[in-house]
């Protein structure tokens, strides 16, 4: 009786705190100065139309989100599933009424099995994998994870067929592809995390934990990156593993 009641001050203490976070939304100003310096955040776009574009399309063939956002030519591929799921993700593809020539570009929140398995197949298949100068030590963590289970087909990243950029080159590259937003680096689920902000207020945020768990990391560096990226007034959140949000009263 005693752990029932226990439990059920819990979830009625994260709840509460929850429903504290949605009523003072705005985010708290002057976070860490380092913090702020490490996370190399640039102000939003002043002159920015922050309106919610139909282009960006989940596809669920696994246990993560990933994500194609479409530009003026071909698509963008926001990280892939595990190792194994290339005939999932081709199905799911196909539901979408995409070809897997139509994308161009795959970029990979973290370097975890479940968000880069597919990365070196696909690379075989044309895609070209953009790597930040930050992810480069990061590319072969798994290799040895997906070798030890010969059930999967896994395809190791050629070093020599990835684009390094830097992210103060992310906007420029982006804008090439008829993408207005930039890369931003939000460690706090791995040191390598990137997540993808797009101009009309969306945000692509990988493994970050999601906002709801936000007030059990206040004071945390989890904590001082939400803090950071809610200064541009998200307006949907898509993550890699909860559902997307619509954020209320965002702007």
């Amino acid at each position: 009786m005693c752990m029932r009641f226990c439990a059920y001050n819990k979830a009625k203490s994260r709840k509460n705190a929850f429903e504290k976070f949605n009523m003072r939304f705005t985010p708290v100003e002057g976070s860490d100065n380092k913090m702020n310096h490490e996370l190399r955040l640039q102000e939003f776009p002043k002159n920015a139309k922050y309106v919610v574009k139909n282009m960006i399309r989940e596809l669920k063939y696994g246990n993560t989100n990933t994500y194609l956002i479409k530009g003026s030519g071909r698509y963008i591929l926001f990280d892939t599933d595990w190792a194994g799921t290339f005939k999932l993700f081709c199905k799911e593809l196909k539901k979408a009424d995409v070809k897997l020539q139509d994308i161009e570009y795959l970029f990979i929140s973290h370097f975890h099995p479940d968000h880069m398995g597919l990365a070196g197949q696909l690379a075989e298949m044309g895609v070209k994998i953009v790597v930040l100068d930050l992810q480069k030590g990061f590319l072969h963590c798994n290799d040895g994870i997906f070798a030890k289970d010969k059930r999967k087909t896994f395809v190791p990243i050629d070093d020599t067929k990835v684009i390094p950029i830097s992210i103060e080159e992310s906007r420029t590259f982006l804008k090439k592809t008829g993408i207005e937003g930039e890369i931003l680096h939000t460690p706090g689920h791995s040191e390598d995390s990137i997540s993808i902000w797009l101009d009309d207020g969306s945000l692509l945020v990988g493994d970050l934990n999601p906002l709801y768990e936000l007030p059990m990391h206040e004071g945390t560096r989890i904590g001082a990156v939400w803090n950071q990226l809610l200064m541009r007034k998200p307006q949907k959140v898509y993550y890699g593993h909860a559902k997307s949000a619509i954020l209320k009263n965002a702007r």
